[in-house]
């Protein structure tokens, strides 16, 4: 048990060290690029077109690990992992394994605020979600609100259980 805990502090771990060192590659490396080319400064041009592509390389990992986390979150929820790769798919396969209706998400079709409502939706699911893993509110808010890079990979390969009967309950259908 213990070694599944170790294992997703580790994948929570390198996905964050990925993520600090990816930001300072990127910018500085574009940076360099842009006022090395004009100064015509080849070598530090050619630096920064290195930098770039580390950063890039980087956040193709970071990218990767996040997916797979994904996937893995998918089949702790008894679903199919290959779900997590659809786009907006998997949006509404998370609404419902949250008790929400997943015809929620037409609600970002909605001009103006559709973007908004997205981030709100998806803060909803996540609090269930969470509280569906057994997870304090304070857990789910520092680790699958502000910092969810940490808290997905972690649930991902942690020992958590998800719990159904836990967090929101879908509401049941009247049929008249």
């Amino acid at each position: 048990m213990e070694s599944n805990n170790n294992k997703a502090k580790l994948m929570a771990g390198l996905t964050v060290a990925f993520f600090v060192i990816l930001f300072p590659c990127v910018f500085i490396g574009q940076f360099l690029f842009t006022f090395a080319l004009v100064d015509e400064n080849y070598g530090l041009v050619a630096l920064g077109v290195i930098l770039a592509c580390i950063g890039w390389a980087l956040d193709i990992a970071v990218c990767a690990i996040l997916l797979i986390a994904q996937w893995k979150l998918f089949v702790k929820m008894g679903e199919p992992g290959w779900k997590a790769l659809i786009p907006f798919y998997n949006i509404y396969t998370m609404l419902e394994k949250a008790g929400y209706p997943g015809l929620l998400l037409l609600v970002i079709l909605v001009p103006g605020v559709g973007s908004l409502a997205l981030v709100v939706i998806m803060i909803m699911a996540w609090i269930s979600i969470g509280e569906k893993f057994g997870k304090s509110i304070g857990w789910i808010v520092g680790f699958m609100i502000i910092l969810n890079m940490i808290g997905f990979p972690y649930l991902a390969w942690s020992d958590d259980v998800f719990n159904p009967a836990l967090g929101h309950q879908a509401s049941p259908t009247n049929n008249y």
